[in-house]
């Protein structure tokens, strides 16, 4: 049996921007496929890990410290999906740890500063974990994944 788990990713900025203050949050190496194989009868199939995605942000001329959150589109997946953001780049803001991805905004870095300038963003690895239970099935799950960076 297999189980694929498809995701669309996109980013956004939820801030105020003037000519002298901007904030902006960008997805590189967009869509992901992860693909769970098959396991043995009564048991969970092995997670199946994607470290290809990365983001980057920048906050200049912002006047409050800011947070990058995540989210999923998809209300009701039939397989788990996580996200953590590591090896994020000096002095740019602090990873919050493996994240649950839902349809409510969850916090993936935080503190970030009011001045990385965007000739050099901040930068993360993003870390995709998919699973499985044994009574999950086949099928697949669609998630359109977005990150938001907001007022602290």
């Amino acid at each position: 049996m297999k189980r694929a788990i498809h995701f669309i990713i996109v980013a956004s900025a939820l801030c105020a921007s003037t000519l002298t203050q901007s904030a902006d949050v960008a997805v590189l190496n967009g869509d992901i496929t992860l693909t769970i194989s098959t396991a043995a009868a009564g048991q969970a199939p092995d997670a199946v890990v994607d470290e290809t995605g990365q983001l980057e942000w920048s906050t200049f001329g912002e006047s409050s410290v800011k947070k990058i959150t995540v989210q999923t589109g998809l209300a009701s997946p039939r397989y788990s999906l996580r996200v953590e953001a590591f090896g994020v780049s000096g002095g740019d803001g602090t990873a919050t740890g493996d994240v649950p991805l839902s349809t409510v905004p969850t916090n993936l870095i935080e503190d970030i500063p009011t001045d990385v300038p965007v000739l050099d963003p901040g930068t993360c690895t993003l870390r995709y974990t998919a699973s499985a239970a044994a009574g999950n099935g086949t099928g697949a799950d669609s998630h359109t994944i977005t990150f938001t960076i907001v007022d602290q």
